[in-house]
């Protein structure tokens, strides 16, 4: 195959992956011969106006008219930088003090003419650990003194002890006041802000290392779900999930396999809908020109069936936050009154005025107007033409006043943008107090909902009516359906399920099908010949004669009855007496190759699932060969339960799963969508330094698992902390005393690194737990670049400090006259002997994926130890330790 000229990826004249590369020499000389290519473009942002958005905001009165100039000029201008400390780390409180004290107040205090930053606390999160700085992410990365200041806030941002966050997306998880046995599900999760949230509260409380609770974090969007799954990731928890469904249909989670078994119900559900999203105007000045007034109407029916789902699925008791970040009644009071209309008193509005001291809103709206494409305003249906009642819900109407008040929306919250200098958002909490009127009918378990029996007596009359049903059908593993088709194989659970399959279309080609081949094969049968009907009598004869001999070979009798028992037919020749005979039956299905789902093993239609094909989850079992090495080798206690390891599609990396993650997994892994869960607890890197196991510790799931281990513990000081974080390679003797005892101890391999503050060393007053690698004559750290700079700034020290000294060090080494270099090890570690000095110069250059020990083998004749990369090609969504290490974890030799 040729390909055409200028047909590349870039299409016509060749550009894009085929287009011509120029050497930077070569752009130099252009932009001389043509200095217009050396100007930057002048880009213009599209102005931020809107002339029919302004008209419908102001005309349904959401915004005070002595306040409308105010609230517009804050839309016009960008958002804050907002983040906030993650409240789930014992590292907070100290991470608050260095915030404060070397950041907030350097910046705050300089007088060098420069914009001077107010960093402020914001006064309705708990603990002041929510921050606001009134300048743009662009203002302080491109602000050569706010350098220092960005610097911090990306790497602690990609350790996970702070989240970079909008203000007002931090209060819905706020209301939902998560306990640590709660099960909460997440409906519209990406990109995972508020389900890191919600993980963090979770994890409150710091005595409780795996908590019995969990988090479902459900997304549409397959590839938003992966996006999802990095942001999670951080927050190291094996108490999440997260599963890929449309949250109008999400499916229920069943808690056992057995033949009636009960489903989740969630003590808490966070519903942020999709939405016009108005409200986020400030940081997307792209809605200024695209926003119309048919964005809220569109969405109005989907956000209700998503609220109606995450109500059936809520717990009776349990409470449910509602949230948009849209201004638009239509999408805010419309569906929330709409659904406490049809719950008929399950579900009340909850007051929250007294949760959020500090935060300026409004309440809920009693009345509203829609607006259409052409201008005309209307307050009822009866106001509007039938053409456009038939295109839009009628639910998006106001309510009369009466109706308002009872279901009382003023307890529902607007944050308006001029308030604090936040963005727009709607929240409402509520909380259901008896189960939903279409559910209470029947019981909440499988047999009565999803696998509904008949009466015997029914059954046969519904038999004799419908001959191509089998009603009260058993699959294979016990479990009971209404009905199942035998034409097009498909299973009925319920009533409802019989009826429309029964009218369906699909139902409906299935019986013409049939009716067609039935009337070719009573053609074909009458234009046989006379010799085969002769032939066929005969046979009939010859069968009757042998039956006096007591040889049967048909399977008709004089009364009709037959039975059929496997591949043998029992024909009962007289009263209470039948002969067995052996014959080929035609398994075949008698229905049309019409399409239809696959049926699995039970007889049941597999759900389809969209996007990309996962691999599975696989749990260890108890007797799992891979356990004993790895448990007597770590000295892992017998409480810790094997069954919650689990790997994907080789036992090359172990994740950990709390025990109700695990069980919910293995009972639904056919009618749910499982993207991610589970934290990297064990990585398998075989190194010929530790031949008794293979699997050495990994960071991610360190937190979670660390309280198990009895064994490859070390006792650190603050000093052994800031020796091994900030070197690549420490020789053991570099350590202190103490420390070096614990770690001559051990034999080569990985272990775990654990500072606690004492009387003698009380600072930093958090414990720092972190693994890595005890080398042949030196220790190193498995954890990425970012957590190393955390843990060394908890300690006081600032790794970048520490990099631009040995930057500088080695500058000034190289404008020294040539010799034997007396350059220390990295800078803040305690000085060794002579000798190990020297020898140390001579390796200070080895790259970070290797181990010291390798250059030592190599000079003493052994040899070198492979790394292994095999972790920076997984294709699991899980990559190494971290960005700053990528090879590091590998290289264990």
């Amino acid at each position: 195959m040729t390909r055409k000229k200028g047909g590349g990826r870039g299409g016509r004249g060749g550009h894009g992956k085929f287009r011509q590369k120029r050497s930077k020499e070569e752009w130099e000389a252009m932009k001389r011969e043509n200095p217009d290519l050396a100007k930057q473009a002048d880009y213009k942002l599209a102005p931020k106006q809107n002339a029919e958005f302004e008209t419908y905001y102001q005309g349904i009165g959401i915004v005070p008219e002595e306040e409308w100039d105010t609230f517009m000029t804050s839309l016009r201008k960008p958002l804050p930088t907002t983040f906030r400390i993650t409240g789930s780390r014992n590292q907070a409180q100290e991470l608050l003090k260095i915030i404060k004290g070397q950041y907030f107040s350097k910046f705050m205090s300089r007088g060098d003419g420069h914009p001077t930053l107010e960093p402020k606390s914001l006064p309705w999160y708990p603990d002041e650990l929510a921050w606001q700085i009134d300048f743009t992410k662009k203002e302080i990365k491109n602000d050569q003194n706010l350098k220092r200041l960005h610097r911090f806030l990306m790497s602690e941002t990609e350790s996970g002890n702070i989240s970079r966050q909008e203000a007002v997306s931090m209060i819905p998880p706020l209301l939902l006041e998560i306990e640590p046995h709660h099960k909460i599900l997440d409906m519209c999760a990406a990109p995972g802000s508020k389900t890191a949230q919600l993980i963090e509260m979770l994890h409150n409380d710091e005595n409780i290392l795996v908590p019995e609770g969990f988090v479902v974090a459900n997304d549409r969007d397959n590839k938003r779900c992966y996006l999802m799954t990095h942001q999670v990731k951080r927050i190291q928890s094996p108490n999440c999930m997260i599963i890929n469904h449309d949250a109008r249909v999400l499916p229920n989670m069943a808690t056992s396999d057995d033949e009636n078994p009960q489903f989740v119900k969630y003590d808490r559900v966070l519903c942020d809908v999709p939405c016009s999203g108005d409200g986020t105007i400030r940081k997307n000045p792209d809605i200024w020109k695209r926003w119309n007034v048919n964005g809220a109407l569109n969405l109005h029916g989907v956000q209700k069936k998503v609220l109606q789902r995450g109500l059936e699925l809520l717990a009776v008791g349990g409470r449910l936050v509602y949230s948009t970040c849209s201004l638009n009644p239509v999408e805010d009071e419309a569906v929330i009154l709409t659904l406490i209309k049809q719950c008929e008193g399950a579900i009340e509005l909850v007051d929250v005025s007294d949760k959020l001291t500090g935060l300026k809103y409004s309440k809920g709206t009693y009345s509203w107007k829609v607006r259409s494409r052409d201008g005309t305003w209307y307050e009822t249906k009866e106001q509007a033409p039938e053409h456009f009642n038939n295109k839009w819900e009628t639910s998006i109407y106001p309510p009369i006043i009466l109706e308002a008040q009872d279901a009382k929306l003023e307890r529902c919250i607007r944050v308006l943008p001029h308030q604090q200098n936040t963005g727009a958002f709607f929240i409402a909490v509520l909380q259901k107090t008896k189960e939903l009127p279409w559910n209470t009918k029947v019981e909440k378990t499988a047999e009565q909902v999803i696998k509904q029996r008949i009466d015997p007596e029914e059954a046969k009359k519904l038999q004799s009516e419908y001959e191509h049903f089998t009603f009260n059908f058993t699959c294979n593993r016990g479990r009971t359906s209404y009905a199942k088709c035998n034409l097009c194989n498909t299973m009925c659970s319920a009533r409802n399920d019989f009826t429309n399959h029964l009218s369906g279309r699909r139902h409906k080609a299935s019986l013409e099908k049939l009716e067609l081949e039935t009337e070719k094969k009573i053609k074909t049968e009458a234009d046989e010949d006379g010799d085969v009907k002769m032939e066929t009598k005969q046979e009939s004869v010859d069968n009757e004669n042998k039956e006096g001999n007591g040889t049967v070979t048909s399977g008709t009798t004089d009364d009709g009855n037959t039975e059929l028992n496997g591949n043998h037919v029992n024909v009962k020749t007289e009263p209470g007496t039948s002969v067995s005979i052996k014959e080929e039956v035609d398994t075949a299905s008698d229905e049309p190759p019409a399409k239809r789902s696959r049926p699995n093993n039970d007889g049941e239609i597999q759900v389809r699932f969209t996007g990309h094909r996962e691999d599975p989850f696989y749990f260890c079992a108890k007797n799992d060969p891979i356990w004993p090495s790895i448990k007597n080798f770590y000295g892992i206690a017998d409480t810790f339960n094997i069954q919650q390891v689990m790997y994907r599609n080789m036992k090359r990396i172990l994740y950990y799963v709390s025990e109700p993650v695990r069980n919910l997994v293995i009972n639904n892994t056919d009618r749910v969508k499982f993207i991610n869960l589970g934290v990297k607890c064990f990585s398998n890197a075989p190194s010929p330094l530790v031949p008794d196991c293979d699997f050495r510790l990994s960071q991610d799931g360190l937190l979670a698992i660390q309280g198990h281990i009895e064994g490859r513990r070390v006792l650190l000081q603050k000093q052994d902390v800031i020796t091994i974080l900030s070197n690549e390679n420490p020789f053991i003797c570099k350590l202190t005393s103490k420390c070096q005892g614990d770690v001559y101890a051990l034999d080569p391999g990985s272990c775990l690194f654990h500072f606690k503050p004492s009387e003698s060393d009380p600072e930093p007053n958090v414990e720092i737990v972190f693994c890595g690698w005890r080398g042949k004559t030196s220790v190193r750290s498995f954890v990425s670049k970012d957590e190393r700079s955390h843990y060394l700034r908890i300690c006081g020290v600032e790794l970048s400090d520490i990099q631009s000294e040995v930057q500088k060090k080695k500058e000034a080494r190289d404008d020294d006259e040539p010799g034997p270099s007396g350059t220390e090890t990295p800078m803040l570690v305690p000085s060794g002997d002579e000798a190990e000095l020297e020898q140390w110069n001579k390796v200070t250059d080895v790259p970070r994926g290797l181990e010291v020990d390798d250059t030592e083998d190599s000079r003493l004749s052994f040899p070198p130890v492979p790394v292994d990369n095999d972790d920076k090609n997984n294709d699991d969504d899980d990559n190494s330790d971290g960005g700053g290490n990528n090879g590091a974890e590998a290289a264990d030799g």
